[in-house]
């Protein structure tokens, strides 16, 4: 694999965050896609473990979101995003768009 592939899959899960930014994704789609991206660079040579980390770590956070989310509608609690739920996903996308875009540039 090589740095095109990393640049295509970087650039797959910008997208994924601007669609969701958008409202035309879920949240439970958002994470599913970021999960298989990152599935398919786990490993390549061309970036650094730390940096796999890091992203794997943000991917982490968004997952425990919709985990919560999910949880509660199981158990008949059926609520909407509240404000702190997302200022938290917002914060976790920044971040990962940073990361993201600090691949791409090197």
């Amino acid at each position: 694999m090589g740095n095109d592939f990393l640049a295509r899959q970087s650039q797959l899960i910008l997208e994924a965050i601007s669609t969701y930014r958008s409202g035309q994704l879920s949240l439970r789609h958002l994470v599913a896609r970021v999960e298989g991206l990152l599935a398919s660079i786990q490993g390549c040579q061309e970036i650094e473990q730390e940096w796999f980390d890091r992203v794997q770590s943000l991917w982490g956070r968004l997952d425990d979101c919709y985990a919560v989310l999910l949880d509660e509608r199981k158990s008949g609690k059926h609520r909407a995003l509240l404000e702190e739920d997302r200022r938290a996903i917002t914060t976790t996308l920044d971040v990962l768009e940073t990361e993201l875009r600090r691949l791409k540039s090197t």
